[in-house]
């Protein structure tokens, strides 16, 4: 029969490169930005894949746009877009678990300056697809805190600061804010900080601030008192 030759190297069908996953580990926040990580940076926790990457911000070339794609057996990708921020700005995730069966992510975007604000997302699977929830913008750093069930009611508990006090009674400075407790119900966002089993977080403030009603320290107590 007639000989055969095989294809030379040059047309042979190329592999697809595989990006490697970092493992992160379930219940932590990992910190990604552009300076320190590169334009695209790969995670796996679980189940589950992050891409953080790195877009020209088209409102100003110094700046980029953080992207978040969570990637979940069974589901369509979904991305998030953070805040515009400098290349060397850290942005924060993580992957928790929801309940038995799911997980969820966590997204927090810093844009950088003075007193606001963080973004936060969050990514939950629901049916068929993977539901994003809008927590929005509020002041302050990022929180340390992993989401959890902190009264035992079965549902995870979102902890911020009330920003209504920020300014109200006194300046940013001298300003005391309460906690702010919120829950995801049916796909929004349900304030349940008036339930007895968070009375704990807010004894905790009123003996952090109460300080500052007795012994001021050149500021105006009125935000403390509030």
């Amino acid at each position: 029969g007639a000989e055969i030759t095989p294809a030379p190297a040059a047309f042979a069908p190329m592999a697809q490169a595989v990006v490697p996953a970092f493992p992160v580990n379930i219940g932590t926040h990992t910190d990604w930005s552009q300076a320190r990580q590169g334009n695209s940076t790969r995670y796996r926790a679980g189940p589950v894949e992050i891409v953080m990457e790195a877009v020209r911000s088209a409102q100003s070339p110094d700046l980029i746009q953080p992207r978040l794609t969570v990637e979940y057996p069974g589901y369509p990708p979904v991305t998030l877009i953070g805040a515009d921020t400098s290349p060397s700005q850290q942005h924060r995730f993580a992957v928790g678990r929801w309940d038995a069966t799911r997980m969820f992510v966590l997204f927090q975007s810093y844009p950088g300056g003075a007193h606001c604000c963080t973004q936060v997302q969050l990514v939950l699977p629901d049916k068929d697809l993977l539901q994003v929830i809008d927590f929005g913008a509020w002041d302050g750093d990022y929180s340390d805190r992993m989401p959890s069930d902190l009264d035992g009611d079965g549902m995870i508990d979102f902890v911020f600061y009330d920003n209504a006090f920020l300014y109200a009674f006194a300046s940013y400075a001298e300003s005391g804010a309460p906690p702010l407790v919120m829950n995801v119900v049916d796909g929004d966002v349900v304030d349940v900080s008036d339930r007895p089993g968070f009375r704990y977080l807010f004894e905790d403030a009123l003996r952090e601030h109460r300080q500052y009603c007795l012994r001021p320290r050149d500021m105006s107590p009125n935000g403390a008192w509030a």
